[in-house]
């Protein structure tokens, strides 16, 4: 997505989303099942956040990101972390 995702609005993909902007809807990635999926945004502050059968949101005191994160599946929960940490 080149834009931003605002509130009321919903991405639904079966793979990967990747928001060039700040998302503040919903986002479902691996809608079929992958938990392999990740979401990427420049801002992540969804208000609810899927991948595969999980799902989660934001806490309410979040601090603004100051930089790109991503969102996947690890050890069975749904982390946030900044995009270019690389999984060991």
């Amino acid at each position: 997505v080149e834009a931003d995702v605002n509130p009321g609005a919903m991405v639904v993909a079966g793979g990967d989303i990747i928001i060039h902007g700040t998302c503040r809807g919903i986002v479902h990635a691996g809608a079929f099942g992958n938990r392999e999926a990740t979401i990427t945004a420049n801002r992540l502050l969804a208000t609810q956040i899927r991948i595969a059968g999980l799902i989660t949101r934001a806490p309410d005191d979040f601090d603004k990101p100051n930089g790109v994160e991503t969102a996947r599946i690890k050890d069975g929960v749904v982390i946030i972390e900044p995009a270019d940490r690389q999984e060991v």
